[in-house]
């Protein structure tokens, strides 16, 4: 009676906890199954073991109303209410798996030998009594993770049997049998197929202690150099997330004998660049591609090799706005370019060191160097071949950073080369770029229009807030001024300018200090004085104009004799 009262009593706190949660209120039937069968302390020689199949019926009631499963249900119940305890049978898994003799199978399957024959039953088998359960709230945490593991099956339960000790237990005997092979071949041809096994299953915990294993010095350098390539080339074969964890833990753990693996090293290193490239991060990319050991001479590369991988990591550190990472790894590519050096290399060096220039503000050394890409005669450079659209978008690059650079002499140079050239008439930013050229006032909707094609560099703020075409216009506006006026005050040419009268002054003072515009400044009156040479600037100025007019003409003469060839004259 006191045990039936403990029960119940166990029973009723039990319903009130697990009704507590709505979500579980299904369970309290096989719950109180769980706490009616008695345990082994409970039970004398003259008590009777309540038989479990009431608990199954209550539970596969429930479970019935709330998922209709029936047999499935009534078997997993009577598997629950029947088995031992989680403890215990972590034990009895924990000790199958330290051998695997036949006979100690065998001799774990036979049932149990009663001690006392007088405890068995007439018509009822004897049995031996119930391990000691671990208590109710672990016995419920068992019977849900029981109940997730009726739903996946026998096969999960096997893969769930099998913990991550145990698993790197197996990885561990494996390479310990391998490493007992005496034969250096068969040895090569076990670890190959261990691997690939490991690949194959996409094994990412038994990989990391496959290489681990091959990192050590109880590995023959010969074998895991050999290993370590086989699996740097079968990289890519993995999952992105994959690679990236066994890519980063063969480095780390190879690091202490980088010298040794420097091939390996560089073949995992290029195949997380391009995982790292493919996901747009750029600065990661060159940093990988950047560890490769070019400069050890332990390992013969050709030059050309070496050009080509400082050029990689150069455009990818531009493709973060990283110019001083950049403009370092293209300098040493510089040093190794020669006569011999491929060309497709050559044109890409070329066009990286302009990029860079545009990166660091350099705009004058930027639009010559791309202007010069822009008239490439030859169109095949090794296996690179130029297309004419390549070739305007250097042009248009070319146009771009002259506008962009300082007011001076310098830029009208550049300047004028880009605007005689017959092919600036079809940029987008010819407009600009001619009234650059003839010294015209440049208009607030065309400079807006003109900084929607700007890159983001090119849009970065200075010192004063402003960015670099704005500073660009302003001093190009005050040259235009120049032309129209012998004196103006402050607030004219900042109400001209778009700007105070401040402003206006610092920047001509700034302009007339590294002489890029003649003249003077007068505090006191607050007037700006403007120098022309009238002789050889007004003959200057004509030339210009006759100039513009004959390549006018010739421009309309070329247009109609490309229509109507008949007037063409020929000599």
């Amino acid at each position: 009676m006191v045990a039936a009262g403990t029960v119940g009593a166990s029973g009723a706190a039990g319903q009130r906890i697990v009704s507590s949660s709505g979500g579980l209120k299904v369970l309290w039937p096989f719950f109180s199954g769980y706490m009616m069968w008695p345990r082994s302390s409970q039970m004398n020689d003259k008590s009777r073991p309540v038989e479990p199949f009431f608990c199954t019926w209550l539970v596969t009631s429930q479970l019935h109303r709330a998922f209709g499963l029936n047999a499935v249900w009534y078997w997993f119940a009577l598997y629950v209410v029947d088995m031992p305890g989680p403890s215990t049978r972590a034990g009895a898994h924990d000790q199958s798996e330290e051998s695997t003799s036949e006979a100690e199978r065998h001799r774990r399957s036979a049932p149990e030998p009663n001690p006392n024959p007088a405890e068995g039953r007439e018509g009822r088998p004897w049995r031996p009594k119930r391990r000691e359960r671990g208590g109710a709230v672990p016995a419920l945490g068992w019977a849900l993770d029981s109940r997730a593991w009726s739903l996946r099956g026998p096969e999960g339960l096997a893969a769930d049997a099998r913990s991550p000790r145990t698993a790197m237990a197996d990885v561990a005997r494996a390479l310990e049998q391998l490493m007992a092979i005496s034969d250096q071949k068969t040895k090569i041809e076990r670890y190959k197929a261990l691997m690939g096994e490991y690949l194959g299953k996409m094994l990412v915990p038994q990989l990391k202690s496959f290489v681990e294993h091959l990192a050590t010095e109880e590995v023959p350098l010969v074998v895991s150099r050999q290993l370590l390539q086989e699996l740097a080339n079968a990289l890519h074969t993995l999952p992105p997330e994959q690679l990236k964890e066994i890519g980063l833990f063969a480095l780390e753990k190879s690091q202490p004998r980088a010298v040794s693996f420097e091939e390996q090293v560089s073949v995992i290193r290029e195949t997380l660049a391009k995982v790292y490239e493919s996901e747009e991060e750029w600065s990661a990319a060159a940093k990988m591609l950047a560890g490769i050991p070019l400069d050890s001479g332990i390992r013969v590369l050709d030059d050309n090799y070496k050009v080509e991988k400082y050029i990689q990591i150069a455009m990818l550190y531009l493709q973060d706005e990283e110019s001083v990472s950049a403009e370092t790894f293209i300098n040493r590519a510089s040093l190794l370019i020669g006569e011999e050096t491929d060309g497709a290399l050559l044109l890409q060096h070329k066009v990286c060191y302009a990029r860079i220039l545009d990166a660091k503000r350099k705009f004058l050394e930027a639009a010559t160097r791309f202007y010069q890409l822009s008239q490439l005669t030859s169109r095949q450079f090794g296996s690179k071949t130029v297309s004419e659209q390549e070739l305007t978008v250097a042009l248009q690059m070319a146009a771009t950073c002259a506008i962009l650079a300082p007011a001076g002499p310098q830029r009208s140079r550049i300047l004028g080369t880009l605007y005689k050239d017959e092919r600036s008439a079809k940029l987008a930013a010819f407009s600009v770029l001619e009234k650059m050229f003839m010294d015209r006032l440049l208009r607030a909707d065309e400079v807006e229009a003109f900084s929607a094609t700007l890159a983001v560099h090119q849009k970065a703020l200075l010192e004063d807030g402003s960015t670099v075409l704005d500073r660009a216009v302003l001093e190009h506006n005050m040259l235009a001024v120049s032309k129209l006026y012998n004196n103006i005050s402050f607030e004219q040419i900042g109400a001209l300018l778009g700007v105070d009268a401040v402003k206006a002054e610092r920047i001509a003072a700034a302009m007339l200090v590294e002489n890029r515009l003649k003249g003077s400044i007068d505090q006191v009156d607050q007037i700006i004085h403007f120098e022309t040479a009238v002789g050889l600037s007004s003959l200057h100025a004509f030339d210009t104009q006759i100039e513009h007019i004959c390549r006018s003409v010739e421009s309309v003469a070329n247009a109609v004799v490309k229509k109507y060839p008949q007037f063409a004259v020929t000599s």
